[in-house]
């Protein structure tokens, strides 16, 4: 009888196992994004901000990550203004500011160029954004301009899904020496709503 509970137990954390495979969630969200079904979803949360319901999911695989954040009702004339104020404070993290102690060296505090975000705007029937590819460190945050504590390369898009009236923050990170290829299938495969 003990081992028949055990088995059971088994089987029942392996289902629940599989229901939290990023694929699975992202099918029952009408999302596609290729390439993921490695990664297993391991945070999940739903919230209201501006009286609009906001889900965030958090899923890894090895030393990889897909963060995706899903705003929903918004009309088009707000979804521009949203990604607009996004694409802002992306960009801000990579102004040019005085020093706080000039020297001889320099008064400026700047990245290098090959630091910057290469930005790509996006706009079908369909969908509506802004695509940054950038660097992050080691916490996944964005803005650092020092290649010894750069350890991803990094997508960020901010998208306006037009027939579903939502936005989605989705972001990929992988190590900075991976190739360049899955990298970019994975970003560039995002489609929200029927894939047909």
């Amino acid at each position: 009888m003990v081992s028949l509970i055990k088995l059971y137990i088994l089987l029942l954390i392996f289902a629940c196992q599989k229901n939290r495979s990023l694929d699975n969630v992202l099918k029952k969200l009408d999302i596609n994004i290729e390439l993921v079904d490695d990664f297993t979803v391991i945070e999940s949360s739903n919230s209201i901000f501006n009286k609009r319901k906001v889900e965030k999911i958090i899923a890894d695989s090895e030393n990889e990550r897909i963060e995706l954040r899903i705003i929903q009702n918004y009309n088009r004339e707000d979804a521009e203004s949203y990604i607009k104020n996004q694409e802002l404070l992306v960009l801000s993290n990579f102004d040019i500011y005085m020093a706080p102690y000039p020297g001889q060296i320099s008064n400026l505090i700047k990245c290098e160029e090959k630091f910057l975000p290469i930005k790509e705007e996006m706009k079908t029937q369909k969908i509506m954004g802004v695509r940054f590819f950038l660097f992050s460190n080691d916490r996944y945050n964005i803005g650092e301009c020092n290649e010894d504590l750069l350890i991803y390369k990094t997508a960020f898009s901010i998208l306006y899904c037009i027939g579903k009236k939502t936005i989605y923050e989705f972001s990929y990170f992988t190590p900075k020496n991976k190739p360049n290829a899955k990298f970019h299938n994975i970003v560039k495969s995002f489609k929200c709503g029927k894939t047909k």
